[in-house]
């Protein structure tokens, strides 16, 4: 995470200088890339290889390399049989098998694997085309994708748009249903219930309307759609204005059960695992939440706004101004604990906050803030040493979660902490800190903290070019040189880039 933002640094180091920028420019380089890109460019019309500057490589976990792959690693499939990589040299992507087979090279555009992996949707030249496992076309899809392909949850369904209306399409490309109407992807996730048999498409912000699985029309929406509740029997939307907000709450069938006011935020609502509990936050014109339960009779009154539940559903907290609330169920307030953002382990009542350190970019970097573990049965606190990775917060710490990086938007996913919650990892300039779920450190370790693997076991800190891998015990597993990409979604290899001397 540190690299890359260490590149933008830089990036805007030179731009705001023209004359460091124009003496950092070597004019034979600059010919002799575009000579390269003009060569890769006829490779690719006469199906040669291209001469590419980066490989990917896969390891098992003693360093032993068991394949290789042109140019530089992009994704893995969901189920981890196939993986993407991209050129950097021109805007060509491959896919690949685990075994370094190539099955697959397309103009780069937009490439998303269907969750259960076994389909992948690519845009090329405003084109949709759909391949199966082996790379096979199955089909030319109508319309386009408005940002990412629109898959189902079950892998059974694509919607495609055009400019006058919508294609539903089963898993080989064929259509199931054209919907008549200019609609857009929905803000928030993709539209489709949990078990993919209902989806809500909308015409601008709205009004909105909900279909099911065959593309038959259920009812119409008043509001901008929020989301389906975790058990997909309820969905809400959002009416009013910042000065007048309100949430419409309706069943499965699209009857309204209750209309909420007092609440705008397009975070909310944000679920408790059992979908009995939902909270909303007006973060417009104050940072206050609002508790319901799932038949939109009001709980209770919240100060502060971001929440988020613990795994059992027991405890919820809320952030403002610093501070983070701790609440119970019933709305009665536990405990005020300093920090930004708040998110609780996994399978667990402790909870972590983090505060960034002031200073403009370098905040993103996060690295001197103040980062602790509350335990919110006995109250315990723990400042530890170092700090979480502000953007992975970010990214991973909130309700919202892109379904590629979770198994749904109400599961918490944080790279920084072990999937089974009992170990995390916070990070300085200096080294990173392992700690166990009480938050006693268990060791001090070299390197930029970087991610934990899928299984919890391991996890990788990076110093420059050089990748340490590590146990949860703190012990050093393997050293080796290279750029850390990924895990395996197994978290039996790791994937590392390194760099070809390309002439």
């Amino acid at each position: 995470m540190q690299q890359p933002i260490k590149a933008i640094i830089a990036v805007l180091f030179l731009s705001s200088n023209p004359t460091v920028l124009l003496q950092t420019v070597n004019p034979w380089q600059v010919a002799a890339d575009q000579t390269r890109w003009i060569q890769a460019q006829a490779s690719i019309l006469a199906g040669e290889p291209i001469e590419e500057e980066y490989t990917t490589r896969l390891l098992d976990l003693s360093g032993r390399e068991v394949a290789r792959f042109a140019g530089k690693f992009d994704q893995f499939s969901p189920d981890g049989a196939r993986l993407l990589t991209a050129s950097s040299k021109i805007q060509v992507a491959y896919l690949f098998d685990r075994s370094g087979r190539k099955l697959l090279q397309f103009n780069r555009n937009i490439a998303e694997f269907s969750p259960d992996g076994r389909l992948l949707a690519v845009v090329d030249g405003g084109t949709n085309y759909l391949y199966d496992a082996s790379g096979r076309e199955l089909a030319q899809l109508p319309g386009r994708f408005l940002g990412a392909p629109i898959f189902s949850p079950d892998s059974q369904r694509i919607v495609s748009f055009a400019e006058d209306s919508t294609y539903l399409l089963n898993a080989a490309g064929q259509q199931i249903a054209q919907i008549q109407g200019p609609f857009r992807k929905v803000l928030l996730g993709n539209g489709f219930s949990p078990d993919s048999q209902q989806f809500v498409m909308c015409q601008r912000l709205e009004p909105c309307f909900l279909f099911n699985a065959s593309g038959q029309l259920l009812t119409q929406l008043e509001g901008e759609f929020i989301g389906f509740s975790p058990d997909g029997q309820k969905l809400i939307t959002s009416d009013g204005d910042s000065n007048n907000p309100i949430l419409n709450l309706y069943n499965r069938s699209g009857q309204k059960i209750a209309q909420l006011p007092g609440a705008y935020s397009i975070f909310s609502p944000v679920f408790s695992p059992d979908g009995q509990l939902f909270l909303v936050s007006n973060e417009i014109v104050g940072d206050t939440s609002y508790l319901y339960n799932s038949s939109g009779e009001a709980v209770a009154q919240l100060r502060g706004a971001d929440g988020k539940f613990s795994s059992s559903g027991k405890f919820l907290v809320t952030v403002s101004n610093k501070t983070v609330y701790l609440y119970n169920i019933a709305g009665n307030e536990i405990a005020q604990v300093p920090g930004e953002q708040a998110a609780f382990l996994p399978g667990s009542e402790t909870f972590v906050t983090f505060i960034w350190r002031v200073g403009g970019i370098q905040s993103f970097v996060s690295l001197g803030g103040e980062s602790r573990l509350f335990e919110s049965a006995t109250g315990s606190l723990v400042l530890l040493q170092g700090e979480l990775n502000s953007l992975e917060v970010m990214l991973f710490g909130t309700d919202i979660i892109p379904s590629t990086l979770s198994n749904g938007p109400y599961k918490i996913e944080l790279s920084f902490v072990s999937s089974d919650g009992q170990c995390l990892v916070t990070t300085d300039s200096e080294a990173s800190y392992l700690y166990d779920a009480a938050g006693n450190q268990l060791a001090q370790l070299p390197g930029v903290f970087q991610k934990f693997s899928p299984n919890g076991q391991y996890f990788v800190t990076t110093i420059d070019d050089t990748i340490y891998l590590f146990d949860r015990s703190g012990t050093k597993r393997l050293e080796i040189a290279g750029e850390f990409r990924s895990f395996s979604p197994d978290g039996q290899h790791l994937v590392i880039t390194t760099q070809n001397s390309v002439h």
